[in-house]
């Protein structure tokens, strides 16, 4: 993982902070019960897990207080070029996914932006560029899910041919939630 895209993972871990006093955030959930189904592939690209940058994340989140219960970081691959990441945060119950100002507040603290959401298919989406990085970040469920593709990716050439982020994206959003087994 690029140490810029590595710092992105990162800071979502710190920007999540501020849990709401009174809710035990450590409670058993229903949505417990759920995991998102990650492809193989997305966007033509090669999906794996990278347990390293997980483990960073969710330490990061332990020695805070914040919204992140658990992430799980993907590392998306042309060859064994990294062109993306794709993070999926389990949110803690306090966590007030439903209300907008709470929703935007946290995107804010991810992208240092707070533009209006894109309709991708019916989902809210918040788009925005940092760091020569695309940044799209949702909400379904309590979970956060952050897709962060580079730039050069994006636009091929030296890189190699140029990545289709709509196509990525579209992808990444039609992943489903199952129930655990």
């Amino acid at each position: 993982m690029t140490p810029r895209i590595a710092a992105v993972a990162t800071a979502l871990a710190l920007g999540l902070a501020g849990c709401a006093a009174g809710v035990d955030p450590n409670a058993p959930q229903p949505e417990d019960s759920l995991a998102l189904a990650v492809t193989p592939t997305l966007g033509g690209l090669t999906v794996k897990l990278s347990e390293k940058a997980t483990q960073r994340v969710n330490r990061k989140a332990a020695e805070r207080n914040t919204y992140l219960r658990e992430s799980t970081v993907f590392e998306l691959r042309t060859g064994k070029e990294l062109a993306a990441v794709f993070q999926v945060i389990r949110l803690s119950p306090d966590a007030r996914t439903e209300d907008l100002e709470f929703r935007r507040s946290l995107v804010a603290s991810i992208t240092q932006t707070s533009r209006a959401p894109l309709d991708v298919g019916g989902v809210p989406v918040y788009k925005a560029t940092i760091n020569k990085q695309i940044v799209h970040v949702w909400f379904e469920e309590r979970f956060l899910q952050v897709l962060i593709v580079r730039s050069d990716a994006a636009a091929g050439g030296a890189f190699g041919p140029a990545i289709d982020v709509n196509r990525l994206l579209v992808e990444t959003l039609a992943l489903e939630l199952r129930p655990v087994s």
